[in-house]
């Protein structure tokens, strides 16, 4: 039966897993020039302070020195219910490069265990960071995020962990002005993200909303989506109250708030491509954002009328960053002065 294929399946994974060593019991740490694995993990940690340095500029290269001889390490530490002990192997493996690709079959073993086991969160970090030592367009974990993102059978707060990790690497390019170089990542994260903005559960429908407005691509697919998510009154099967840090919101809300912000986001594309030295421009030209936008603008005109004077302040925004159909959106904006 199922059961009995699965088992048969995981014990398989197991024996491949230790005979190319990811599995087999570490023996003594790994160490580099005197110190040991951990050491130079910790020494990669930026120092206090208004600039990001490490404590130890020599911490990356000797990390990828130990190579794959690290990764037994990595998960074993990553396997761990103590925070400190799991920040080791999730920094560890970004600073690892090409060589953590071989931790991939464990750590996408671990994110499905969470009937089991705590370890899955860790294990979407480390999915997050792999590979990339500081560079998200090299992460070789972003087929497996997407997976986990749109895995209805897993509980919300795994496909929550799975759109944050999506939406920082977004976040992470678009900030550095290069988010057309995470490519087909980028393109191939857009419809998941659209898929969990209808999430019936709140939190993974908002992240993914806000992830949009990260992915200030793919405008043709992605405006119409959340214009609709703007309207939508469905996400609301969770707590009705958001809490973590945002008292006083109803998740729904919270939702239709996120949506008007990643409208606003896309509507900024068009002011920051007027400049020449802009690189945050992805390959869509102006006019496909304008067009998207465009018709967009009854959507947010509706926002302005939201229950929630949050979600009509950030509709109402949105508007004013499109600056397109003047003739609608000037009235609107000016009736909405007595709100």
């Amino acid at each position: 039966n199922f059961m009995n294929l699965r088992v048969m399946l995981v014990g398989t994974l197991a024996i491949w897993l230790a005979s190319v060593g990811l599995l087999a019991s570490p023996g003594a740490e790994p160490s580099y020039q005197g110190k040991s694995l951990s050491e130079w993990i910790l020494l990669s940690d930026p120092v206090g302070g208004d600039i990001a340095a490490p404590k130890d500029w020599n911490a990356l290269p000797a990390v990828r020195a130990m190579g794959a001889e690290a990764i037994p390490w990595l998960l074993r530490w990553i396997r761990s219910d103590q925070p400190e002990t799991a920040h080791l192997g999730i920094r560890g493996l970004a600073l690892l490069g090409t060589a953590g690709s071989r931790a991939i079959p464990e750590l996408a073993r671990l994110a499905s265990n969470w009937q089991t086991s705590s370890a899955w969160s860790n294990a979407i970090s480390g999915l997050e960071v792999l590979g990339n030592g500081g560079f998200p367009h090299l992460n070789t974990g972003f087929p497996y995020l997407l997976a986990a993102a749109t895995n209805s059978a897993a509980p919300w707060e795994l496909r929550l962990k799975a759109v944050q990790s999506l939406r920082h690497l977004g976040a992470h390019m678009n900030g550095l002005g290069y988010l057309a170089a995470l490519g087909t990542n980028a393109a191939l994260a857009v419809p998941v993200l659209i898929r969990c903005a209808q999430d019936p559960d709140w939190p993974v429908a908002a992240e993914a909303a806000g992830a949009l407005g990260d992915y200030t691509i793919e405008p043709g697919l992605s405006v119409p989506a959340l214009a609709a998510v703007l309207q939508s009154r469905t996400n609301s099967a969770r707590s009705a109250t958001a809490g973590e840090g945002r008292p006083g919101w109803r998740g729904e809300d919270l939702v239709r708030w996120a949506a008007a912000h990643a409208l606003r986001d896309f509507a900024e594309v068009i002011h920051r491509g007027g400049f020449p030295e802009n690189l945050t421009l992805p390959p869509p030209s102006i006019p496909e954002y304008r067009n998207a936008l465009q018709a967009a603008v009854p959507a947010l005109l509706s926002g302005l009328h939201d229950q929630d004077a949050r979600v009509a302040r950030m509709a109402a925004s949105a508007l004013g960053a499109a600056a397109l159909e003047p003739k609608l959106v000037v009235p609107a904006l000016i009736e909405s002065l007595d709100h």
